[in-house]
């Protein structure tokens, strides 16, 4: 039985276990063979009740032949006994082989069918009316008793109204409408209400059955479903384990490799510089120019080395940065000053808007200078030749501000994030852009977010390139804003 063809109390029922599992409701079915299954396996139950009930009870009903038909009260024992005896007959063999469970029921409600009708033959019309009682009981007791479709209990109706009537007509002096005045009409009565028993009991137990199968299917489903997360999360654990593993085993190689690199660059640019004092100026004018290219290679060796020093150091430094006031606008006019000379060779035009006030933040100041500186010199590197690079410092609200943007950019967004995200390697874009490892935009990046700035970045080919830094003011307790 899919979710459709379930009442609606059953579907609500299971909708709510579901959900307190957290699984999709049409995710779990329950079928019609489980259902009959699981209502087969009570009713097991309910019929040896019912057996062993009635083998003692039914031999009881003998003193209403003893009352009323003396001379025949042993032979309808007897009759008694044998039914019975057919009945448990049946029912140890259906126990057994685990067939036609309700068999026995349907023989045993049969035969008290036909031996009340009988009986009752032999005895007075006045005793008619307690054979009819003690059959209507028979008759509710066994429909409240057993747990089955309410079609077995329309055909035991079945057959005893044929019985009743077939007999009557054939062996009883007496007329039908008599006998069913006297006791008949009461058992049609009584046994058709009590077909309305077995019809609602299995009902209700039909949707308890399918609650509690989907309830266990749920649980099931839900266990797994918590022993596959266990899963990945040992997994998981495993995995981000070895990869610390990994990661520590490489930054501790890249760091020895990286303090190995910068010995033999100092040599070199010791041996650069004792060139330069011991020779001066009777060196060639060529050689002078290689040794400055030289000079300048080797200092830029160490720079990326120290950038990639600072970025370690930074992302395994866990302790709280000790923030001091700084003036960011000083800051500022250091960065811009530092970048002007390569902007100028490359002919970018810096345009630099400040305030003439000071503009306090709570920062690190070696950290704040060494970030800012670092975006100015990417903004320069990642702009074409003949262009205008701005920079606009502004103060508003309790918030400060660092501006700076390009129009003509060689990058797209995709690529700066790329370089923001981790070392990667700038591709160089035209022959005005420069090679570069990336370093540096990473190491602003951590170190700003060790200060508790916040940095946003853009850019495209179409619109430029943009950053903005934002500090918090330091003195909130008395400001006046300065926007442009």
């Amino acid at each position: 039985m899919k979710s459709s063809d379930q009442p609606a109390g059953s579907r609500a029922e299971m909708a709510r276990t579901a959900a307190r599992a957290g699984i999709f409701y049409d995710e779990i079915s329950v079928s019609t063979d489980e259902i009959n299954r699981e209502m087969r396996v009570q009713s097991r139950h309910y019929l040896n009740l019912l057996i062993w009930t009635t083998l003692f009870l039914y031999p009881l009903f003998t003193f209403l032949d003893y009352l009323y038909i003396e001379p025949y009260w042993l032979e309808m024992l007897t009759a008694r006994i044998i039914l019975l005896a057919g009945v448990y007959i049946l029912y140890d063999y259906s126990s057994r082989s685990d067939r036609w469970l309700l068999a026995p029921v349907h023989l045993l409600l049969t035969g008290i069918t036909l031996q009340m009708v009988g009986f009752a033959l032999f005895a007075p019309l006045t005793a008619f009316y307690y054979y009819m009682v003690a059959w209507s009981l028979c008759f509710v007791a066994i429909n409240l008793a057993m747990l089955w479709q309410p079609y077995n209990g329309l055909l035991q109706l079945f057959i005893a109204v044929g019985a009743f009537i077939g007999l009557n007509l054939t062996y009883s002096p007496h007329p039908i409408s008599l006998l069913v005045e006297y006791g008949g009409m009461f058992f049609f009565v009584t046994a058709t209400l009590s077909l309305f028993i077995p019809a609602v009991r299995y009902e209700y137990e039909s949707r308890k059955v399918s609650a509690d199968i989907f309830r266990k299917k749920a649980n099931l489903r839900l266990e797994q479903q918590v022993a596959e997360i266990v899963r990945q999360k040992e997994l998981l654990e495993q995995k981000s384990a070895e990869l610390k593993r990994f990661n520590d085993q490489k930054t501790r190689h890249l760091n020895i490799s990286t303090h190995g690199i910068k010995n033999p660059v100092n040599g070199i640019l010791g041996l650069l510089e004792l060139m330069k004092i011991q020779y001066g100026d009777a060196l060639p004018e060529e050689i002078r120019s290689m040794h400055e290219d030289m000079e300048q290679a080797a200092t830029h060796i160490n720079e990326v080395v120290d950038q990639y020093l600072d970025v370690q150091t930074i992302e395994h430094d866990n302790e709280p940065l000790a923030l001091q006031r700084t003036d960011m606008l000083h800051v500022i006019d250091t960065a811009v000053a530092a970048v002007k000379t390569e902007a100028d060779d490359r002919y970018i035009t810096v345009s630099y808007l400040k305030p003439s006030r000071e503009l306090p933040v709570m920062a690190h100041e070696s950290y704040l200078k060494q970030s800012v500186t670092g975006l100015l010199k990417y903004a320069v590197l990642l702009s074409q030749n003949n262009s205008e690079l701005k920079v606009l410092v502004e103060q508003e609200g309790h918030k400060v501000r660092c501006h700076i943007s390009q129009a003509a950019t060689t990058v797209e967004y995709k690529e700066l994030d790329e370089m923001f995200n981790r070392l990667e390697t700038l591709t160089e874009q035209g022959k005005s852009a420069k090679s570069s490892t990336g370093v540096g935009l990473s190491l602003s990046r951590q170190l700003l977010r060790r200060m508790q700035a916040t940095l946003y970045y853009s850019s495209n080919k179409q619109t430029g390139l943009y950053f903005l830094v934002e500090f918090n003011y330091a003195n909130l307790s008395d400001y006046h804003e300065i926007t442009y």
